[in-house]
């Protein structure tokens, strides 16, 4: 019990000192930014049936509100090996405080996706795009925690927009590399 209040208490001191510390950056024209997220998914039903995603973005701004990257998203599976390559623009927001950066963005590449076992088997590269609004919260000078929602629509030759479209809530962490902090 003492152990787990202990650890309740580095964990509420260690957000309190996240937020309250001071100078906090902004990021600069010319900065450059590494970001990931993943997740691992175990079907209840059937775990020989597990997947993991992760992605992984860099990004250079090019003016202190503007950035342009890419991504990459690596869905795999047991019969599935889905890869999206991405170039992406990015605008943020700035605000009163400078730990907190709203953004809108958009996204356009490729996906490509390979499929065997159960599900038949092939190669495809339907057109990707996405769109994209969001927040980043500074946790420290240089890393930011980040919260979006992105619509993603992947082309396929047949079906409709809400048969080739999924909206998707993204959480991760960017850190940024740059001289001007």
């Amino acid at each position: 019990m003492r152990k787990r209040f202990s650890l309740q208490m580095f964990a509420v001191a260690l957000f309190v000192l996240a937020v309250t510390v001071s100078g906090f950056c902004q990021q600069e024209k010319g900065d450059s930014e590494l970001g990931m997220n993943g997740a691992i998914t175990i079907s209840h039903s059937d775990p020989g049936n597990t997947s993991g995603d992760v992605t992984v973005s860099y990004g250079y701004y090019f003016t202190k509100k503007d950035l342009v990257g890419f991504d990459t998203l690596t869905i795999l599976s047991k019969d599935l090996q889905d890869v999206f390559l991405q170039g992406r623009y990015r605008h943020l927001f700035p605000t009163g405080n400078p730990k907190i950066f709203p953004f809108v963005g958009a996204a356009a590449g490729v996906e490509i996706i390979h499929t065997g076992g159960a599900l038949g088997g092939g190669t495809q590269h339907p057109f990707v795009g996405t769109g994209e609004a969001g927040v980043k919260f500074f946790v420290s000078q240089r890393t930011a925690l980040e919260i979006a929602y992105n619509l993603q629509y992947i082309h396929n030759a047949n079906g409709s927009f809400a048969d080739n479209s999924q909206s998707l809530i993204t959480f991760g962490f960017t850190h940024i590399f740059g001289g001007h902090h």
